[in-house]
């Protein structure tokens, strides 16, 4: 939980609407509702391989395809949840 809550309060959102189909105030669209940046989107995922690899409880659960659980598996693990999970990012003119 504490993933979801830093990647919402990132943009404003309030944790509430990301969760299961259940959960009150949940919006099975989530991720379309907030956006950020390129360059925000990439301190998330610095600040979640850190993490990662700091949390050994949750490195266990997000790198189990993982062998080692290294540095690099920490951030290649923080990777695909942004692309999985992440908001998306916001376009910019002229690029």
């Amino acid at each position: 939980m504490p993933i979801l809550k830093e990647m919402c309060k990132r943009v404003g959102a309030y944790i509430s609407v990301v969760g299961w189909a259940d959960t009150k105030g949940h919006d099975p669209n989530w991720y379309w509702k907030y956006q950020w940046s390129k360059e925000e989107e990439d301190d998330f995922e610095k600040w979640l391989a850190d993490y990662l690899y700091a949390n050994k409880e949750t490195q266990r659960v997000l790198l189990r395809g993982y062998g080692s659980q290294t540095k690099k598996d920490c951030k290649e693990a923080a990777e695909e949840f942004v692309c999985q999970y992440g908001w998306t990012v916001e376009e910019v003119c002229g690029e």
